[in-house]
């Protein structure tokens, strides 16, 4: 399945809605790839990601971090 990982706003920048705009980029090329859904797993940006429309799958511990799974429906 496709995973999305890796995706990183530098300090200096953020407050700008790159993150967002990354994130409408890469579904719009999901989409268009046919795919139907995407994943991707975070610790932190969880209800960053939830505000973007993806949903929790799993939450586990790992390794004394709490772990998100998460998947957006095409």
């Amino acid at each position: 399945p496709p995973i999305l990982g890796g995706v990183y706003v530098d300090q200096n920048y953020r407050g700008q809605e790159i993150g967002e705009k990354l994130n409408h980029e890469i579904i719009k090329l999901a989409r268009e790839k046919e795919y139907k859904n995407l994943y991707l797993s975070t610790d932190k940006m969880h209800s960053w990601y939830k505000k973007l429309g993806w949903e929790t799958i799993l939450e586990e511990n790992y390794k004394n971090m709490r772990v998100f799974l998460m998947k957006f429906n095409l």
